[in-house]
């Protein structure tokens, strides 16, 4: 009997916990306004740089993501 109560109890804290979140909508007025301006939105250049160099007779290379 005990265990069939912790089941049941266990049960109904993780179905309120699970459905905590799902009463959320999104904002339509700010959906919109963030789809409809162009300041959030940055271009970035970005280039690989690889730098190697010899040591004990072994070649070793780094390579980098170098962005502006």
């Amino acid at each position: 009997m005990r265990i069939i109560l912790l089941s049941a109890l266990f049960a109904l804290g993780v179905g309120l916990a699970g459905s905590s979140g799902a009463m959320a909508t999104p904002n339509a007025t700010m959906i919109d306004k963030l789809a409809n301006s162009n300041s959030i939105v940055q271009k970035a250049y970005c280039r690989r740089v690889t730098r190697c160099w010899w040591r004990y007779g072994h070649r070793y290379c780094e390579t980098h993501r170098r962005c502006w």
